[in-house]
């Protein structure tokens, strides 16, 4: 009896052994499943339009400095590499408007939040306007910024800080 029981244990463990799947060898890694098929990215919404309304862009890098010797002057600009001077001319008393990038019989346009004016470059790089021009008080309280455009140029876009203001000031004779 002993012996049939055992027989009946041995018999009962190879059957519940057959039951059981084989050991996976080790250092095999199961198969990775398909990749799934590429679906097309959505496309990215539109870039909003570039705004052509000079007042709504951003100001030109830079800072304005004022130098008060040996004219006043107002440079507009970065690391002293000036794009806009505004410069007293105390004995023709005008004060000259020079951007750096114009050529001598360049249209510029200003544009303030009172108007706008087209100018003309001179021979000598500058535009020179009369002390009393009201352009000039324009320039110095336009609302935020103004902008000097000239073709085929990028845009300046300032805002109006006092060195301006000061620059004008001081060109014009004391009443």
């Amino acid at each position: 009896m002993a012996r049939a029981t055992w027989l009946a244990g041995g018999a009962a463990a190879l059957l519940i052994g057959g039951c059981a799947t084989a050991p996976e060898a080790p250092g095999v890694a199961p198969p990775a499943p398909p990749a799934p098929p590429p679906t097309a990215a959505a496309p990215s919404p539109p870039a909003p339009p570039a705004s052509l309304n000079w007042d709504d862009r951003m100001p030109t890098p830079g800072d304005w400095r004022f130098v008060a010797a040996p004219a006043a002057e107002a440079d507009y600009g970065e690391a002293g590499v000036p794009l806009l001077v505004l410069r007293c001319d105390a004995p023709g008393q005008r004060l000259l408007l020079v951007r750096s990038d114009t050529a001598p019989g360049a249209a510029l346009t200003v544009r303030t939040s009172y108007g706008s004016r087209a100018l003309t470059v001179a021979a000598d790089g500058a535009v020179a306007l009369p002390a009393s021009d009201s352009l000039l008080d324009e320039l110095v309280a336009s609302r935020g910024r103004v902008a000097i455009e000239a073709p085929g140029l990028p845009p300046l876009t300032l805002p109006t800080w006092p060195e301006p203001a000061r620059v004008v000031e001081e060109c014009r004779p004391e009443p």
